[in-house]
């Protein structure tokens, strides 16, 4: 209910209103955030927050400019463009940017991976060796970790599902068009699921490993967290050494406790 009412006058992009205003907070964008519409505004703003939060002292100090659809794209437009120009423009105008940030949240059933063009623009990433990060408003990520501590819950299995062909679009012919480019693409919507379910669980095992290293020593060992950390690292990373420590230490921990 902001962009359109605001951009009926000079039938124009948000974001070049904006620059009329101000043009010193609009520039070459920097970063492409990919994330569903259904998101909500003040969750994208925190996500984003939390990203630029996670940088260096030196990567702070840089200028970071935004490529969000709604503010960048004219929502006046009456008719869309087709999906083969939006398929183009979208691979070149991501690896031009040369960044993406992925905005997962709610993190309980993420909306991101149940949207068609969502996985498509997080592959296309993916395929173009194009550096990314996924991040989650600071609700979701005290929600997250207050999970990871309860040990009736499956939390993990929650974020882990992946699959292109039950994702949605609000116009079918959107979907069919995402379905047709991911199976022509080499190893085809197998291989779609495959590398952003790979990239998923990667970040997640990252999130569990930074809220262990938060935790005191005690704590730790004796934590649900450390056995999904050390299930992690079995199941899907293939470290059983790594896994087979960490339970080997939360076994110690509580007998001892006892």
């Amino acid at each position: 209910m902001l962009v359109k009412p605001a951009t009926i006058s000079m039938n124009a992009a948000y974001s070049e209103i904006f620059k009329a205003k101000d043009a010193s907070f609009v520039g070459r964008a920097n970063v492409f955030v990919s994330h569903a519409w259904l998101c909500k505004i003040e969750d994208l703003i925190t996500a984003l927050k939390k990203w630029l939060d996670s940088l260096s002292d030196a990567e702070r100090m840089q200028s970071w400019y935004f490529w969000i659809d709604v503010f960048v794209c004219n929502q006046q437009a009456s008719s869309p463009k087709p999906f083969d120009w939006w398929r183009e423009t979208f691979k070149q105008s991501v690896q031009s940017i040369g960044r993406t940030v992925v905005v997962m949240t709610p993190w309980q059933q993420p909306t991101y991976t149940k949207r068609a063009w969502c996985l498509f623009e997080f592959y296309i990433t993916l395929q173009s060796n194009i550096p990314y990060s996924i991040t989650m408003s600071a609700g979701d990520q005290k929600s997250f970790e207050e999970e990871l501590m309860n040990e009736r819950t499956d939390v993990i299995s929650n974020i882990l599902r992946i699959d292109i062909d039950s994702a949605v679009a609000k116009y079918q012919v959107d979907k069919d068009n995402i379905m047709k480019c991911m199976q022509d693409l080499h190893g085809g919507k197998e291989r779609v699921n495959r590398d952003i379910l790979h990239a998923i669980r990667q970040w997640v095992q990252t999130r569990i490993i930074s809220f262990l290293d938060s935790m005191p020593e005690h704590d730790r060992v004796l934590s649900s967290v450390q056995i999904r950390c050390a299930y992690m690292n079995y199941h899907y990373f293939k470290k059983s050494a790594e896994a087979e420590k960490m339970i080997l230490e939360s076994l110690e921990a509580r007998r001892l406790s006892v």
